[in-house]
């Protein structure tokens, strides 16, 4: 639990830290004070969002769905290697892939949808 706790406060921490790069650009752009609330707005929504991309990748990753690309690396880069290291072919390699822990994402998902939620709240009061 402590684990959880820690990788969604880290998370929340670099939503916020993408929250404030998102704020200080377009308070670079806009008039801050006339705008603030849709600022406010479009930063936790964009923070939300990529957070949210993040974790739909990792969760396809984790479900098997880049093994391929992972094994098309492996072989192109024992290709051009002049190494004699001999990558297994691609039913040993999914099956090394399957026998390794999964992670847990769901800090992800609730750290995306809390920042989302703030940011479609602050566009309803923007209205």
């Amino acid at each position: 639990m402590k684990r959880s706790i820690r990788n969604l406060l880290i998370t929340i921490g670099v939503d916020l830290a993408a929250a404030g790069l998102v704020l200080w650009y377009e308070s670079t752009v806009f008039d801050f004070a006339v705008q603030y609330i849709r600022i406010l707005s479009d930063a936790f929504f964009v923070a939300g969002m990529l957070t949210l991309c993040i974790g739909l990748i990792l969760l396809a990753a984790n479900a098997g769905g880049l093994y391929a690309a992972g094994y098309l690396w492996k072989k192109l880069a024992q290709k051009l290697s002049r190494g004699k290291k001999e990558v297994p072919d691609y039913y040993d390699y999914v099956q090394e892939k399957r026998a390794k822990k999964k992670i847990s994402l769901s800090h992800f998902f609730i750290s995306s949808g809390i920042f989302i939620a703030v940011g479609a709240v602050l566009a309803v009061i923007h209205g």
